[in-house]
This record gives structure tokens, C-alpha cells and sequence, in this order.
């Protein structure tokens, strides 16, 4: 999320994070679902999933939760990220582009890729940068990691002062 708002300073931060974390939550409504009543992975971790429902759950996530969660744990002020939360066509677009970069993000690395569900529940490796999804696994999420490290130091560089603002509100 930090690095797409680098990318396009224009989209909402706020709506990148959470967008960019809604597609997992396919897996949290199968651990609380009962047995046999499982959610298609295809729901959150398909295109179509994520543009529409990933964005309509990151929307409405953002514009009521973000801000007292942000303020509350991470000391955030409250007017800015009310400001950075509020309902508006950048949120939505923000919010798409978020849950979009988690599909794409997934179908590099995951056995199973229902990036064309409803359509077809079949998987899409076209992505997938080798025959084996753990050393994908393992390799994405070592990129990642170095890239958290990497924006960790540079706003660290700029001082404590506002941190979490910086990585969380923009």
C-alpha cells in the first residue's frame, strides 16, 4: 500500500492499507464459518471479488472504523485521518487499487489462483514465476519483507515525530 501511494500520490493511504488486507478475510470467515460452510476462496482473491465486494468491504471499513482504530492505537491525529477517510471518489479508486494489488500480488505465489472466479473456478498460474508455489512463496515474501524494511528506515530517517501518520494516513 505505502509503495503504490509512492507510486500515485494521489490515492487514499488509508484505503490502499485496508483494501490491500480484505481479500484475507475469506480466510477468517472460513475459520468462524461452520463445518461444510465454507467461503469460495474466488469470493475476496478473484478480480471481479475484489473490484466489487473487496471494494464495497474496504470502503465502508475505512470511512467507519479506520480513524478511531488509527487515533486510538497508533496516536494518529484524529482530524487527519478523518480527512483522509472520508467517503469519496479517490477512496473508492484507492480501495479498488488496493485489493486489486493483493489478487496480483497473490497469483505470483499461491497454489491456487481463482483470479477469473465466478467464471471459472480453475486457476490462473500464468503469473507464477516458477512450477514451485513455496520457493514463490518464500521468494515474494522475502521481497516484501526487504521492502518493509526498506520504507521502515527511510521514514524512520525522517524522524519519529508523526511515524505513524507517515505509514498509515499518508
Amino acid at each position: 500500500a505505502y509503495l503504490i501511494r509512492r507510486l500515485r500520490g494521489s490515492l487514499a493511504l488509508p484505503g490502499l492499507v485496508v483494501s490491500s488486507v480484505v481479500p484475507d478475510l475469506d480466510l477468517l470467515i472460513n475459520l468462524l464459518a461452520p463445518a461444510g460452510q465454507s467461503v469460495p476462496r474466488g469470493l475476496l482473491h478473484s478480480l471481479l471479488g475484489a473490484a466489487a465486494l473487496g471494494t464495497l468491504i474496504s470502503v465502508a471499513l475505512v470511512v467507519s472504523l479506520y480513524t478511531p482504530v488509527v487515533s486510538w492505537i497508533f496516536g494518529v491525529g484524529r482530524k487527519d485521518a478523518e480527512e483522509a477517510c472520508r467517503f469519496s471518489g479517490n477512496l473508492v479508486a484507492s480501495c479498488l487499487v488496493g485489493g486489486l494489488s493483493h489478487v496480483l500480488v497473490d497469483s505470483t505465489c499461491h497454489r491456487y489462483n481463482p483470479l477469473f472466479y465466478p467464471f471459472t473456478r480453475r486457476s490462473f498460474d500464468a503469473l507464477m514465476f516458477t512450477d514451485d508455489w513455496r520457493a514463490a512463496y518464500a521468494t515474494v515474501e522475502g521481497l516484501l519483507l526487504v521492502a518493509l524494511s526498506l520504507i521502515l528506515v527511510v521514514e524512520l530517517r525522517k524522524g519519529t515525530e508523526g511515524f505513524w501518520g507517515r505509514l498509515l494516513i499518508g
